[in-house]
């Protein structure tokens, strides 16, 4: 059986993976610091505007891994 994973546990994924605190994250995606502490912690859905923003803040980040969880977490992209 597959494991499905949320995009609010992929977006802890990728927290955990650059060492930053979730709000670091927050601050810079441009959102409120409790935005997501909730999403991750409810497992809540997020905005395709909050998505865009983490693309935008995060080059480096796959967006078709961010949105389904197929291929890798980083792009090949030379951070």
């Amino acid at each position: 059986m597959e494991n499905i994973t949320k995009i609010s546990d992929r977006i802890k994924q990728f927290i955990d993976y650059k060492k930053i605190t979730i709000n670091k994250f927050s601050d810079s995606v441009g959102t409120s610091n409790s935005y997501f502490n909730k999403l991750i912690k409810n497992g809540t859905t997020i905005g395709s505007d909050k998505i865009e923003n983490i693309l935008h803040a995060y080059p480096e980040i796959n967006p078709i891994w961010l949105v389904t969880g197929k291929g890798e977490m980083i792009n090949g992209y030379n951070q």
